[in-house]
């Protein structure tokens, strides 16, 4: 779902196989995929079904990335805060 508060987003652009190839190079999938996760571009319509695999793919990856990172970061926030003694502790101890 995208977000209201971004403008509607327009296809990843330059996303032309090279002359001679049978498809998209790596490279253009990374640059596609991670522009798609970012919520900058929605997913092509004029790709073949092998590049449409690579790149859902691709996009998958990096979204389950950005997740496990999200997580992780919630959780040591957490743990850092349950470490710092609260003041109350510190003045009962005085």
């Amino acid at each position: 779902m995208p977000r209201q508060d971004q403008p509607s987003t327009s296809q990843a652009p330059g996303l032309v196989p090279p002359a001679g190839s049978p498809g998209l190079t790596d490279d253009q999938i990374m640059r596609c995929a991670e522009l798609i996760a970012e919520g900058r571009g929605a997913f092509p319509d004029n790709l073949s079904p092998a590049d449409h695999e690579r790149l859902l793919v691709a996009v998958r990856q990096r979204l389950r990335s950005r997740l496990v990172h999200l997580i992780a970061r919630a959780i040591a926030v957490q743990l850092h805060r349950q470490a710092r003694p609260d003041k109350e502790t510190l003045d009962a101890r005085t």
